[in-house]
């Protein structure tokens, strides 16, 4: 019997190909000294392991002030994070191709963190909210794949209804749309801020939601609360565009994005999408 999720399936292997390209012949931070368990050098604050110290290291380090600073040796298994992967699996995600794009995006974001070595958990939000932790990030993947064909996007949960799962420190990956208020944007990303924790989103919208309908009258459902609304579409159109524009200039002064329209979209921007995850790690450090 043909799996209806086969295409979800296979869209995740494809974002995992492209993680596995991106990284191939690169390291996620460079390897420094002798010891394969050894990432990197920092400076000595208290409270570190003296016999962390390396005398080698800390003998080119001579400081301003006379005398040496001193570094300490850090270890990979110090540079693991375990952050968190939210995807908004709400009804507006239901709209034409989004339900895919939000897979390989979350996809893509899960493979990025597994080759660092990260322990992401994966947040689920629609009618409810669903969380997965101690899970590799193929198994995380494939699920998010599963629940989002076989449920379909539904109810109509708000980014801060997801504020109490946000950690100190600990990265942040959102896998969204624009159908949130500037009010919710702005309370979740200053939760985030508060908490000091680095945040990173992949904006899914679909060129049809931004379509300029003319003269016509277009008469839309809110997928949300089943509301009709009825307008013109160069008045639709220019309401729609004033979101989009405050939602982006809420998030630009957090936060980095990413806005993407389609699958084909994702694959042109992905090398970018892989640093902004990379530099988002960066920052919990």
């Amino acid at each position: 019997m043909y799996d209806q999720c086969r295409r979800y399936y296979n869209i995740v292997k494809i974002a995992s190909l492209r993680v596995a390209g991106l990284a191939a012949g690169s390291s996620p931070l460079p390897r420094i000294g002798i010891g394969v368990e050894i990432e990197d050098f920092r400076k000595y604050v208290e409270g570190d392991d003296v016999k962390h110290i390396d005398w080698r290291v800390t003998a080119r380090k001579p400081s301003h002030l006379g005398g040496y600073e001193i570094h300490v040796r850090e270890y990979r298994a110090e540079r693991n994070l375990k952050p968190l992967v939210i995807v908004d699996a709400t009804a507006s995600m239901g709209f034409w191709d989004k339900p895919l794009s939000a897979v390989y995006a979350a996809s893509f974001i899960l493979h990025v963190l597994s080759t660092y070595g990260d322990q992401p958990s994966l947040l689920i939000f629609s009618d409810t909210i669903k969380i997965y932790r101690g899970i590799g990030a193929d198994a995380l993947s494939f699920l998010l794949a599963r629940e989002i064909c076989r449920d379909k996007p539904k109810g109509d949960l708000a980014l801060t209804d997801c504020i109490h799962y946000v950690k100190y420190g600990k990265p942040l990956f959102v896998v969204t749309d624009y159908a949130h208020s500037a009010e919710e944007v702005r309370e979740f990303l200053s939760h985030a801020l508060i908490f000091q924790t680095p945040v990173f989103l992949i904006l899914i919208t679909n060129f049809m939601e931004k379509m300029d309908y003319g003269s016509a009258t277009i008469t839309l459902s809110d997928p949300e609360d089943g509301a009709l609304r009825s307008e013109k579409g160069s008045i639709l159109h220019a309401k729609v565009k004033a979101h989009i524009a405050a939602i982006r200039s809420i998030i630009s002064s957090y936060s980095k994005y990413v806005e993407v329209e389609s699958i084909k979209d994702l694959t042109i921007k992905s090398y970018k999408i892989y640093l902004n995850i990379t530099k988002t790690r960066e920052r919990s450090f």
